[in-house]
């Protein structure tokens, strides 16, 4: 028998304050990637002048934007503790 998504266990999601310290500009670790914020990706000029064009979310916030086609945005519901 096949699992399927209804089979799989999910923790309850519980939103959290982004830490005091957490930087406020997004940090290119490569050339042709970048790990940022909610507040980074809700940035339509950085994502416009950086030539954004994908996004992968590892939040509980589900946010995509009206500059990033749907089929280029990804989302992993991850609890970052």
């Amino acid at each position: 028998m096949q699992s399927t998504i209804e089979d799989s266990y999910s923790e309850p999601v519980q939103a959290k304050p982004a830490p005091l310290d957490a930087p406020e500009e997004p940090s290119q670790i490569l050339p042709f990637l970048w790990i940022g914020s909610l507040k980074n990706a809700k940035d339509a000029k950085f994502l416009i002048d950086t030539n954004i064009t994908h996004i992968l979310n590892c939040s509980t916030f589900n946010y995509s934007h009206e500059f990033i086609d749907p089929k280029n945005y990804l989302q992993f519901q991850i609890l970052d503790s």
